[in-house]
């Protein structure tokens, strides 16, 4: 007797989002992960300071609080090997922090997140600065283990199809439904390939994925920021965060005894409405560097990036909502874009396999 075939998807972008939807569809799917480039968590999801957040980064933002709490569970279940123990501190400046000590001690505490009042070493923190400081156990992810978490996860999933080095390059609605994906992988000839679902976890290039299949895309801001990778000469693995504000966040990059340092202020380069696919792809290989006015500005918050090495820097185009400024929401969106078609934009790391497991059940409604 014949096995009837299983419906099939395809899923775009071979980020942590991506690959881990696959991952969890591929338990009641036929999936093909498509990515672009040679290997998984190349861009977005290599190009940050890969924070396993907890919530105290956002205490404007009740939703993103309760989000990335929902979400820790689910993905400890899956990818705890990649967690690095750290000793994480958040801390309020003197001036010019949008959150009040006493509003950022009330909100963390509303939402049960476990901390208690402590500074770092003064290396790390400028105790003058700041007018509150609390410790916290938020870990951060080991970029290799992770990649290694993810890889085998979609290895253990029969029939799960990964092309790497492949761009979609059309779509088109299919006779009697699903889409249509033109495919060119390396040298092959472009060909066509029917699906029954689509899914794009493509980041800061959701708007082309939208355009793509004929959509208009939506209102973004499109920040060009450089993360820079520091040697601080300090053994301990401790993150130091000023909040809310025009402030800086210093975190162990994994077990590499490296520190990424991010600046609200400086590390976006550029901020704009619209940006062309091929500027947003050559952002990664850019060279200018604000290294020596953000030693300048952080330094005032963390003395030992003054007199740090400058390794290199990491880039990332973040995509961020023009309307969430005020609330400061940095939540995961799961948008069904009609005709068996969604893209997700990623909010948080953290929210990955509850993500996927909300699309999983989206789909299965659909059957």
């Amino acid at each position: 007797m014949k096995t009837p075939s299983r419906p099939s998807v395809a899923v775009v972008g071979g980020g942590l989002f991506g690959a881990t939807a696959a991952a969890v569809l591929a338990r009641d799917f036929s999936v093909t992960l498509i990515e672009r480039r040679r290997g998984l968590l190349l861009e977005a999801s290599g190009s940050n300071q890969l924070r396993h957040h907890l919530g105290f980064h956002y205490p404007r933002s009740p939703r993103t609080i309760r989000e990335v709490a929902a979400a820790d569970d689910s993905f400890r279940e899956f990818y705890s090997p990649a967690l690095v123990p750290t000793s994480g501190y958040y801390a309020v400046a003197r001036k010019g922090s949008k959150t009040s000590p006493e509003q950022f001690r009330k909100r963390i505490q509303a939402h049960g997140l476990g901390f208690r009042p402590a500074f770092p070493k003064p290396a790390l923190l400028n105790r003058a600065a700041v007018s509150l400081c609390v410790r916290t156990e938020e870990p951060v992810y080991d970029l290799e283990r992770l990649r290694a978490c993810v890889q085998k996860r979609l290895r253990a999933v029969p029939g799960l199809k990964v092309l790497f080095n492949c761009e979609v390059r059309g779509a088109a609605d299919a006779p009697g439904g699903g889409t249509f994906l033109e495919l060119k992988e390396s040298k092959a000839r472009l060909r066509r390939e029917k699906f029954d679902f689509v899914v794009g976890a493509v980041y800061s290039g959701v708007n082309e994925f939208r355009r793509l299949l004929g959509l208009s895309g939506i209102p973004l801001r499109y920040q060009f920021k450089e993360l820079l990778l520091l040697d601080l000469g300090v053994s301990e693995r401790v993150g130091v965060t000023v909040v809310d504000g025009p402030f800086a966040s210093l975190l162990p990059f994994g077990r590499t005894g490296l520190f990424t340092l991010g600046d609200a202020l400086l590390s976006a380069h550029r901020d704009c409405r619209r940006a062309a696919p091929a500027e947003l792809a050559d952002w990664s290989k850019a060279r200018a560097t604000r290294w020596p006015e953000i030693r300048a500005h952080a330094g005032a918050y963390f003395p030992a990036v003054l007199k740090a090495r400058r390794v290199g820097s990491l880039r990332i185009v973040f995509p961020l909502d023009p309307t969430s400024t005020a609330r400061d929401d940095r939540t995961t969106e799961l948008t069904d874009l009609g005709k068996g078609r969604f893209s997700i934009l990623a909010g948080k790391m953290i929210t990955c396999v509850s993500t996927a497991r909300e699309l999983r059940d989206r789909l299965k409604s659909r059957l």
